[in-house]
């Protein structure tokens, strides 16, 4: 399984111990409902959007791989799936 690649529900169940599935929207839908154990990771996350006001260069810039790991590591994903 490559990325980009999309399985079906049966297949997910099938190796759900196998793989972290990451619900990217809002905190507040995520708290709502989501698939049990998948882990909460938007885009602003993983972005400068505080330091820079919206539209202006710079803006929602990936951050650095140490902050993205970081983030991720947050969020329980630690590179084992």
């Amino acid at each position: 399984m490559g990325n980009g690649t999309y399985v079906d529900v049966e297949w997910l169940k099938s190796n759900l111990d196998n793989v972290i599935v990451v619900d990217a929207r809002a905190a507040d839908s995520y708290s709502a409902s989501h698939i049990p154990g998948a882990a909460n990771l938007t885009w602003q996350m993983l972005s400068n959007v505080a330091d820079v006001a919206p539209g202006e260069k710079g803006w929602a810039k990936l951050d650095k791989p140490a902050d993205i790991a970081a983030a991720a590591a947050q969020a329980g994903i630690d590179g084992t799936k």
